[in-house]
């Protein structure tokens, strides 16, 4: 039995690991950009995140810093930082239709499908008359139909 050759192996996207073609721009998943160049919002967003961070370490129940943590890594497209901080809310504030369809779409970024529905689920269901959530969840159940074994 000849041994099998192995080519060489794709690159990955630094934030989430999944397989990028060497020309892609962005990741497919997370959307990062896969380009060299430092993108100066990166660093703003890290200084964003430790002052939320800090702020947590002096009052962990405090839900603004909570949320304000999540949305900074959610507009990095650290969408897997992102995600524990917004399942906190949604579960502290219930209500709170925009935290739960933020998760929902971290959910999806991360390759998580069916919870990603099940969350955008839930937030339509709190907001029937937002167009934008259900064009969301929509474009959701089509999306994971079309997958093998969706």
């Amino acid at each position: 039995m000849a041994a099998k050759e192995v080519g060489p192996q794709m690159p990955q996207c630094p934030a989430c690991g999944q397989d990028v073609a060497a020309d892609d721009a962005f990741c497919r998943r997370c959307g990062r950009s896969l380009r060299p160049q430092d993108d100066p919002r990166d660093a703003f967003m890290g200084e964003m995140a430790a002052r939320f961070e800090q702020r947590l370490k002096e009052q962990a129940a405090d839900t603004d810093a909570i949320y304000n943590l999540a949305l900074t890594h959610f507009y990095a497209r650290k969408y897997a930082a992102a995600i524990p901080h917004l399942r906190q809310i949604a579960q502290e504030l219930p209500d709170f239709t925009e935290a739960r369809a933020k998760l929902a779409v971290a959910l999806w970024q991360t390759g998580e499908p069916k919870a990603a529905l099940a969350e955008m689920e839930r937030a339509v269901g709190q907001a029937p008359a937002d167009e934008r959530l259900r064009r969301l969840r929509d474009q959701m159940r089509e999306e994971l139909a079309e997958r093998p074994g969706g």
